[in-house]
């Protein structure tokens, strides 16, 4: 697909003949094989390479960042990860899963508020500056809607932008695609390199989203289906037989299908990610409903690979990082009380149905007894959904 190497003629940029071939490169990158090394440097360079196509007249990636910030950022968007100091104020949220950074505390008037600091379990994001789950009074002086404005991406660099975090999006699918191919494949496969290729997109996609025009083309274009070319095995018996069939898949999709089987380093950076899209409310309600598509395939497959594979150390950590992902996500989507949400996405019908299939998988062979020594029921998979059947009746009760 040439389009990628020559999206620089869309806005006329000028670029050299050397620089629209190391575009390519990348491209031809994405068509090779899942067992394929990638060359760190190689995708250093060509998200510089990309960063300098988005800068227009700034000086730099930085300055273009800095500019884009100044012109408009609604509310706070902090997120914060386990063991991270946060503040609940009973006098200022809308429910009990509210909660601030510490920088928002701080620059808000709390004083004889019936407020707590804490270490956060899991992790989350700063409400300040959220009509929904924060009550206006309650806003820091960076956040007060008086203080708020809409930031827009120039005309100019919009092409650019887009075209620059479409591509982003792209090779993050593309590198998480081949981590899942190899761990499904074996679940005990080193893929070090490809986790550090794919933790290049996803750092680079963070510091996009702490600007709100950014942030919310992103949010946009991760929802949005691509076209992909993936290899696959045609002959169990040779791995060298390869065959190549096009796709079209959102990058949203392809990360949440497959977040079960990522390690811990890259579970975690895609969380951050989600968390970070999570403050644009259009983008909540198309993530609630890629996440239930796929969410009793994440529990489930927990459950199964230990019955499979039983305590293997590097696995159970994995899932965990899964088990924290959800903490974290969870607490978000259902931190606004909206009753459709739970009707439209048959959440609880969800709930129930998953936590039933886990039990049924650590089940006594033979009988309707559940064998609480199964290494399932040891690592508490079970209170995954039931975890999320009480979040959902605290909230909406």
């Amino acid at each position: 697909m040439l389009y990628l190497g020559l999206a620089c003629l869309e806005y006329e940029a000028k670029f050299s003949i050397s620089r629209i071939v190391h575009l390519l490169a990348v491209e031809v990158m994405s068509r090779v094989p899942g067992n394929v090394t990638p060359c760190l440097e190689f995708l250093e360079k060509e998200i510089l390479e990309r960063e300098r196509m988005m800068c227009g007249d700034f000086r730099d990636f930085q300055d273009l960042l800095d500019n884009l910030k100044s012109s408009g950022h609604s509310q706070c968007t902090t997120v914060w990860t386990k063991d991270s100091v946060a503040y609940r104020c009973r006098t200022c949220q809308v429910n009990d899963a509210s909660a601030i950074c510490e920088r928002c505390y701080h620059q808000g008037d709390h004083q004889w508020h019936d407020f707590v600091m804490y270490n956060s379990d899991s992790g989350g994001c700063c409400d300040c500056g959220d009509k929904d789950a924060w009550k206006e009074e309650g806003f820091c002086t960076t956040h007060r809607l008086s203080n708020q404005k809409k930031g827009h991406v120039p005309f100019h660099l919009f092409v650019p932008a887009r075209e620059t975090v479409c591509w982003a999006l792209r090779m993050l699918s593309i590198w998480v695609h081949k981590i899942w191919e190899e761990r499904i494949k074996d679940p005990k496969a080193s893929v070090e390199d490809k986790i550090q290729a794919a933790k290049l997109y996803i750092d680079w996609l963070q510091k996009v989203c702490s600007v709100d025009a950014l942030r919310n083309l992103l949010s946009v274009f991760v929802t949005r289906k691509f076209i992909f070319d993936i290899s696959f095995d045609v002959d169990t018996v040779s791995p060298l037989t390869k065959s190549v069939q096009r796709v079209a898949n959102s990058p949203l999709k392809i990360l949440l299908k497959t977040i079960q089987s990522m390690p811990e380093a890259l579970t975690e950076g895609e969380t951050t990610l989600f968390l970070q899209m999570l403050y644009n409310g259009w983008f909540k309600r198309e993530f609630t409903q890629e996440l239930m598509l796929h969410y009793s395939d994440m529990v489930i497959d927990v459950a199964q690979k230990i019955h499979d594979y039983g305590h293997h150390a590097d696995f159970i950590r994995d899932c965990k990082a899964l088990d924290s992902t959800l903490d974290r996500v969870m607490v978000q989507l259902f931190n606004v009380p909206k009753i459709a949400l739970i009707e439209e996405q048959h959440l609880l019908e969800n709930f129930i149905s998953v936590f039933k299939r886990v039990l049924e998988i650590c089940l006594v062979r033979g009988t309707a007894t559940v064998d609480v020594k199964h290494e399932a029921i040891r690592q508490k998979v079970y209170l995954r959904p039931q975890g999320d059947l009480r979040l959902m009746s605290l909230i909406h009760m």
